[in-house]
């Protein structure tokens, strides 16, 4: 269980960074301010 909790943990940043990375992150960051 912890080795596919870690696994998923480490694709979850990854996914997250990418976002980040990406132009949606403002767009996402308005829609979170807005709320």
């Amino acid at each position: 269980m912890q080795m596919l909790a870690t696994d998923f943990l480490r694709n979850f940043m990854t996914g997250t960074l990418q976002l980040i990375r990406s132009k949606g992150w403002r767009i996402f960051m308005q829609k979170f301010r807005m709320k």
